[in-house]
């Protein structure tokens, strides 16, 4: 196929489970542009699902020989490419009704469930701690996209490739210079550094890639102005966009049932929200401190869950006698986010200052937290802090301590002049999607 207008976007997951894919493909059918994302399948077979006019094409990851010879050596898709087949099936699956978001609470009968999983996990991690183990696993998964996504991106010639993170950019760059296409990367991270677990190594071999195909790039999209800045000076490159991860403003919903109704609290309880993914180096435990402090306070974390952390916050609960006080809920429809969370009283953003990746972030939920109305306290970190700041939306403090955490909390349930209905319309219109895209359409303009 060859289309002229074809934008196709490339991300090493299922797609449209990723909300930053899944908002940047929409807007581009939305403005007249073709738009398909090429995905991972997780069935053992390729699909085809349309959503709002984008198509995501997800493919059966592929290994073997080849995949592995790829992983090593990259460079040899040129003279393997002629002898990949690509399989032309994608059977079309209808649009998923189903909810993908549950709205309930999770239960402790769930931990002692995944225990054996849990087990297998330490296992794991533990082998992982090995060098040459995890550069060879990494080599066999870099490989595995070239030889399952550049068939695909050989057949169907885009007038822009668009790559979603540094595991699919090799890929991107290798397909481009075989069709001379426009490219488009969004990090989505800063990749240097980042909030990972590798052997120092391995993560340096993996994220130099990133400065060796960068310079093929026509244009690095970025979440925030401390990253192009970094960005720009450790790649003395030029070519930088921000494009900030808010909400999309014109799919926001009011939700049936809220937090409270969820977690069964009255309006006068004081309510600490947490949004997004309970992950290590997040700061959860320092808030779970800084409660024994707060006697009033219940605290509700609202995301994914990773089973080996939400088991340590029960242990450390139920050790400091708030059990009662903790709330874990599923992930919620990002489209009913803002309203299902808008009665809690504060939403804390607790990010620990371990990489230069935390420390120049913009998460998106500080721009959930200002749809939903709700004064933050944030992490006293780069851009978090800047924009805090500069919108008076919120305090910062020292998250490594426990006292700056309750004083801070404190301060914000003293203070009722954060926010006013019309200040909040007006910053849910400056920090929209729809209105951080049109960069990126003006970019695609340039490019034809």
């Amino acid at each position: 196929m060859n289309n002229n207008k074809l934008i196709i976007m490339v991300v090493n997951n299922y797609g449209s489970n990723d909300i930053r894919v899944s908002k940047s493909a929409e807007l581009t059918v939305k403005y007249g542009y073709s738009c398909y994302v090429l995905c991972l399948s997780n069935s053992n077979k390729n699909e085809l699902e349309i959503i709002n006019g984008v198509h995501y094409y997800r493919l059966k990851k592929k290994y073997g020989v080849r995949s592995l010879l790829l992983g090593y050596f990259p460079e040899l898709i040129k003279p393997l490419g002629k002898y990949l087949n690509l399989d032309l099936n994608f059977p079309l699956i209808s649009e998923n009704k189903k909810n993908l978001f549950n709205l309930n609470a999770v239960k402790s009968s769930e931990i002692n469930h995944k225990e054996k999983f849990l087990f297998l996990e330490k296992i794991l991690r533990f082998i992982l701690k090995n060098e040459f183990i995890h550069s060879f696993l990494i080599n066999v998964r870099q490989g595995s996209y070239l030889r399952t996504f550049y068939p695909f991106l050989k057949k169907n010639k885009a007038a822009i490739l668009y790559a979603h993170e540094l595991p699919v950019l090799e890929t991107v760059i290798f397909a481009s210079k075989y069709h001379k296409t426009r490219v488009i990367y969004d990090s989505h991270e800063l990749e240097v550094d980042r909030n990972q677990s590798w052997p120092k190594k391995s993560f340096e071999k993996y994220s130099s890639k990133e400065k060796k195909y960068i310079k093929f790039v026509d244009k690095v999209i970025v979440v925030s102005n401390g990253i192009s800045l970094f960005m720009k000076n450790f790649y003395n490159i030029d070519n930088i966009m921000v494009v900030k991860n808010t909400p999309m403003l014109l799919q926001q919903k009011s939700c049936k049932k809220n937090l409270r109704d969820e977690i069964n609290l009255k309006e006068s309880t004081p309510l600490i929200v947490y949004i997004g993914s309970l992950t290590f180096n997040r700061g959860i435990e320092n808030i779970l401190k800084a409660l024994t402090k707060l006697e009033s306070y219940h605290f509700a974390c609202v995301g994914p869950v990773n089973y080996t952390l939400l088991k340590k916050i029960k242990i450390i609960s139920k050790s400091l006698k708030i059990e009662n006080r903790v709330h874990l809920i599923r992930p919620v429809n990002p489209n009913i986010l803002a309203s299902y969370v808008s009665n809690a009283n504060i939403s804390i953003i607790p990010i620990q200052n371990t990489c230069k990746s935390h420390f120049y972030c913009l998460p998106n939920k500080i721009f959930e937290s200002i749809y939903a109305g709700l004064p933050i306290l944030g992490a006293n970190l780069n851009d978090i802090k800047e924009i805090i700041n500069n919108e008076n939306i919120g305090e910062v403090c020292d998250m490594s301590d426990i006292e700056s955490i309750v004083n801070g909390i404190k301060l914000i349930g003293r203070n009722k002049n954060y926010y006013n209905k019309n200040k909040i319309e007006k910053l849910r219109k400056k920090y929209s999607f729809e209105k951080e895209f049109q960069n990126v359409i003006k970019l695609y303009k340039s490019f034809f």
